[in-house]
């Protein structure tokens, strides 16, 4: 998970062969629908979920 390793979008999206907004989007909805604050927070609910 890119976001854990604190990679800003800009940089994730090379990695992802995608665009920089697609990127954005894709960490925006789960953080939308989870109702998290920020990427920390999504790290964190991703970690006591036992995803990394």
């Amino acid at each position: 998970m890119l976001v854990s390793e604190g990679l800003p979008t800009d940089e994730m999206a090379p990695k992802l062969v995608i665009g920089a907004a697609t990127v954005h989007t894709h960490v925006y909805r789960p953080r939308h629908k989870l109702n998290v604050r920020d990427r920390a927070q999504l790290v964190s609910f991703a970690h006591s979920c036992g995803l990394l």
